[in-house]
């Protein structure tokens, strides 16, 4: 019976294996036959394979691909009739296998792009049928069979190590493999007995074939009538008697005791001389024992004179005795089998390079003169002259193809020699170009560019980009990092702390922060920054990294990149170094932007273990950001976290390329009422990350985006919605959306941006086919064909961020946990909320929810001189005024209070603010106040503040606590700072059961800031302008959606 997958199924829709295939644990090559169609349509599966996704119950991610065969009958791959075969091993826990996480995927396998998935249930039961079982009256098995083959071959490569052993001693043979005879003896013993055991299991093995056929009738009646595995137990243990009793008699027979006497009389062991000159008075005309002198190394008669042979390795290395010195040799360049680094290509002239670990995107609006150098430059680390093969894969968006010459160019980027040439297909060849090109290397090792000049203006892909010795694609470096990793860890000559210094990045980028124009976002390793406002005299921009470095005796070296994603033009980055309280100090470097640009640096001797490097915000405009600092001598690779998120088996990647598509030459389509449109496929990532979003447009404007689910109904839901503005022609824009493999992206069509013609499978929204449900209603989707004028990248997060996800998860649930510890809040018909109170003699009582007493502590943003917060337009705009007129509105006698948090921000030890507490705190809380309101961090900036602020966070809520032990206490923060700042009062809170409520995300809107000549309305009527360095706080706006936000943790 074959298993029917629609390709055009609905995204809902699970299909039931159970009555197809009820696999057990362990099973072997289990088929499952498809039958694969598009609608009524028969699929051609010619050129694709099917992959299997899935995560058992014990959250281990099984994939499997490669293994369809055509071999079963009825199979016809031109009719889209195949099997499955799931290998040995594929089931490894009993159970039904989550559907939403349990898929067949259908790929391409020229291109390995996911054509359509069909959610799948599978149940999986247990392995063991318990049975009894009786050594004497065994069945057959053919891995009995298997298992004395494996006896003898293990036996065999035994008796091949002793004779070796022999051959050694006998010729004297030193270094690595020699030994001592007291270790052969040893070693001796040990195969001898091995031996036995082995001649013992293949004796008793054969024993039990002796009457095979004749017991296999009885033997499967017994099955047939008892399954206790405690019987089975117990027979085992009486055929391991059985199996002892034959060892003993067999150890009796081995030869060992020959081999004994022979090895006893052997002399190892090495005579030692002070120095080769003692040796040759010793011995003038030589000798044939083994000799070391007192520097280790072995002596040596040779050609009528004795000779210094080298370290004499048996030895041994003595601890601390190899530094960096001796591992020299292990570069960045052994590590990574591409020695281009595509990830930092960079373009000259009017063109835009975009590249990764996939592929080398190079879009060219002008081409190559004599007058002029434009193209695109991609860093090559040559470590030895010879020969090296060039491979990729060429496509393009060209009406022609042409002939691509490649140029060698020196770390300036002056141009040295030309290389070779590869052919640049035409659009029509869809499949691509395969190259595979010899390149004679005669230059010295060193750091260079692969230059590839502009020869047409259009799109032109490099996939797979790679320049090694070997001719072979690099697609992922996991595997040489864990093999250098492996074979660092077990080497007694070299510690993983050589291999920390190649890899690690000294930048801690959790830790990166921005002045108040810059907003920064990160991904992993890169970081994202909006600048929203351009340095300039007297008013520093800048981006600073964190840097802390173990060892400051040595300089270090350090590596940025810079890819713009939207800026005005070409612009010079300065680098400078700067103190740990971003303070500048000297500048380390300049280089020109225009377009994805890396440059290095170097820091001699920093006057502290920790410091910052600061990128000058010199421009308006958002750019992706990567910078590494370390003490290495080769380039900053930074490849630990990279590594990890690969090696951890939960990398996937959705990539919809746009580039080839000659959009100038396609047929619009004409849709009536065309509102959202979108890919007919959803991402197919879960846990992921949309990247980048690629758009043609016909003109320049802005452009509305959605990334969101489509519900059993066709109609959108958990939509984020976003505007972009984009230029005419190709766009390529940076994203950072948290996406699953349910979520999809959704394009407004409107001026300027069209559908076009074609045999993609799309969704279209349309004004008219409308549905209401009731709760709700909408325009729903439909299934239509067509050219999508926009593309995607989505990525899964790494573990890093997964981790952070389910930190921030679990944090949430604790705090809503420890909130409801000891009450319940019980609703009256009025609305007013009660708690309800336990006496100690069991009677029950409510408190009325709604706070008599309110005491709120807070900084600038809450208190100031002028007697309300920065920077709201007059006193009747600040938080805190909207936030007590909710309370008076419930309780019009409530007393509530503002006070400033006096120096505790500023406090750089714990006695200090505890001494703000009791000064600033304590004098204006008592007993009786039920409501406690703190509105600080901001100003927590210094690394002097920081350094007990975790713990001075739980002691300040403590304190309020033993004050106020009835008060309720909630803590804001995070209208500017970072995590360094968020995580300590977020922490105190989850200890103590208050509330914390982060700021951030309302405090880096621009919308909600107030901006410089702002009019400010004090209580006497005098009229000022907000200053410069007020005009991050929050305007009138921030102050409403601070309120808004305080009000919605309320109980009342």
């Amino acid at each position: 019976m074959r298993v029917t997958i629609d390709l055009m199924k609905k995204s809902t829709q699970i299909i039931d294996l159970s009555n197809v295939i009820n696999p057990r644990v362990g099973d072997d090559d289990l088929l499952l036959p498809l039958h694969i169609i598009y609608g009524d349509n028969q699929t051609d599966m010619r050129g694709k394979d099917v992959e299997f996704l899935s995560n058992d119950p014990n959250k281990k991610n099984i994939y499997i691909a490669g293994t369809c065969n055509t071999n079963t009958p009825g199979d016809n791959l031109y009719m889209g009739d195949l099997t499955f075969r799931f290998p040995a091993g594929t089931f490894k826990a009993d159970g039904t296998y989550d559907p939403d996480k349990t898929m067949f995927r259908i790929v391409d396998k020229e291109t390995q792009k996911v054509i359509s998935s069909v959610n799948v249930k599978i149940t999986v039961m247990k392995s063991n049928i318990e049975f009894d079982f009786d050594p004497d009256n065994s069945s057959y098995d053919s891995r009995l069979e298997t298992m004395l083959h494996d006896f003898h071959d293990k036996g065999q490569t035994m008796l091949d190590e002793i004779k070796d052993l022999n051959n050694q001693a006998n010729s004297n043979v030193s270094g690595d493999t020699a030994t001592t005879a007291k270790e052969a003896k040893k070693q001796a013993d040990q195969n001898a007995g091995d031996i036995s055991d082995l001649k013992g299991e293949v004796a008793g093995a054969r024993g039990r074939f002796a009457n095979m056929a004749g017991r296999e009738d009885s033997q499967d009646a017994a099955i047939n009538q008892k399954e206790s595995i405690v019987n089975a137990n117990a027979n085992y243990a009486a055929l391991k008697q059985k199996d002892a009793q034959q060892d003993a008699v067999l150890a009796q027979k081995a030869g060992k005791f020959e081999l004994e006497d022979k090895l006893a009389q052997m002399d190892l062991q090495p005579e030692s001389y002070a120095d080769l000159n003692a040796v040759q008075e010793k011995y003038p005309n030589g000798a044939t024992q083994l000799i070391v002198t007192d520097d280790g190394h072995r002596a040596v008669y040779r050609n009528g004179q004795w000779i210094d042979g080298g370290i004499y390795q048996a030895a041994g290395i003595g601890d601390n005795s190899v530094g960096s010195k001796q591992v020299s040799t292990i570069s960045a360049s052994k590590i990574i089998d591409n020695q281009l680094s595509p990830s930092e290509a960079e373009g000259q002239g009017n063109i835009n390079v975009v590249g990764n670990n996939e592929y080398v995107m190079i879009v060219s609006n002008e081409v190559q003169t004599a007058d002029k150098l434009v193209g695109a430059f991609i860093p090559l680390t040559i470590t030895n002259k010879g020969t090296l093969i060039l491979t990729a894969n060429i496509t393009s968006s060209l009406d022609a193809g042409y002939t691509q010459p490649l140029f060698i160019a020196d770390k300036n980027k002056t141009v040295l020699r030309q290389l070779s040439n590869v052919d640049v297909p035409d659009k029509s060849v869809s499949a691509g170009v395969k190259a595979e090109v010899p390149l004679d290397i005669t230059e010295n090792p060193g750091e260079y560019y692969l230059l590839i000049t502009s020869k047409a203006t259009g799109v032109v892909t490099y996939r797979n980009l790679t320049i090694n010795a070997s001719g072979i694609p690099s697609t992922t470096v996991v595997k040489e990092i864990n093999d250098l990793a492996t074979k660092i860890e077990s080497s007694p000559m070299v510690t993983t702390r050589a291999f920390d210094t190649i890899v690690h990045n000294d930048v801690q980028l959790d830790r990166v922060s921005a002045t108040y124009g810059i907003e920064l976002t990160r991904d992993v390793n890169t970081i994202t920054a909006k600048v929203n406002k351009a340095n300039a005299a007297g008013d520093l921009q800048a981006i600073f990294f964190p840097v802390h470095v173990q060892n400051r005796n040595a300089a270090f070296t350090g590596t940025v990149k810079v890819a713009p994603i939207k800026f005005p033009e070409t612009y010079t980055q300065q680098i400078y170094l700067a103190d740990a309280e971003r303070n500048l100090g000297e500048q380390l470097g300049t280089f020109p932007v225009n377009s994805q640009t890396s440059a290095d640096f170097k820091v001699n001797l920093p006057a502290s273990q920790d410091f910052c490097i600061a990128l000058i915000a010199s421009v308006t405009g958002t750019f992706e950001l990567e910078l590494t600092v370390n003490g290495s001598t080769g380039r900053n690779i930074n490849l630990e976290e990279y590594a990890t998120w690969l090696d951890s088996g939960t990398y996937d990647h959705a990539h919809m390329d746009i580039s080839r598509i000659n959009y100038p030459s396609l047929t619009a389509k004409t849709i009536d009422g065309v509102e959202y449109v979108s890919p007919y496929h959803t991402f197919g990532v879960d846990n992921g990350r949309l990247n980048a979003i690629y758009v043609w447009t016909e003109k320049a404007g802005t452009y509305s985006f959605c990334v969101g689910k489509l519900d059993q109904n066709n109609l959108i839901v958990d939509g984020k919605y976003f505007d972009l503005e984009l230029a005419k022609g190709f766009n390529s824009i940076g994203m950072n959306i948290r996406t699953d493999a349910a979520s999809n992206l959704f394009m407004k069509i409107t001026d300027g941006v069209s559908l076009y013609e074609g045999n993609q499978a799309i969704k279209v929204q349309t004004v008219g086919q409308h549905i209401d449900l009731g709760m709700y209603s909408g325009d729903y989707f439909q299934d239509n064909h067509g050219f999508l004028p926009f593309g995607y990248d989505v990525t899964s997060l790494s573990p890093a961020d997964r981790i952070k996800d389910v930190e921030d998860q679990q944090r949430e649930n604790t705090a809503s946990i420890t909130q409801l510890k000891g009450s319940t809040i019980l609703t009256a018909n009025n609305g007013i909320k009660y708690k309800l109170v336990v006496a100690n003699d069991g009677t029950l009582s409510t408190k009325n929810m709604t706070p008599n007493k309110v005491r709120v502590f807070g900084n600038s943003l809450t208190a100031t001189p002028e007697g309300f917060g920065l920077a709201a337009s007059d006193p009747q705009h600040d938080y805190y005024y909207l936030m007590s007129q909710y309370i008076l509105g419930k309780n019009s006698k409530a007393d509530i209070q503002r006070h400033a948090t006096g120096a505790w921000e500023w406090s750089t030890n714990s006695s200090d603010r505890q001494k703000a507490f009791d000064d600033s705190f304590k004098p204006y809380l008592d007993a009786d106040t039920d409501l406690v309101i703190v509105q600080c961090m901001e100003n927590v900036n210094s690394v002097a503040a920081k350094q007990t602020l975790a713990q001075d966070s739980l002691t300040l809520l403590q304190n309020i606590k033993n004050v106020s032990p009835n008060a309720q206490i909630i803590w804001m923060y995070g209208w500017w700072g970072d995590r360094t700042v968020f995580d300590p009062a977020q922490n105190a809170c989850d200890k103590v059961g208050a509330k914390g409520i982060n700021l951030n995300d309302i405090g880096t809107q621009k919308s909600m800031q107030s901006y410089a000549g702002q009019s400010r309305t004090l209580q006497d009527g005098t009229v000022r302008k907000i200053q410069e360095n007020e005009a991050s706080h929050p305007g009138d706006a921030g102050m409403r959606a601070i309120a808004d936000r305080l009000i919605a943790n309320f109980d009342f």
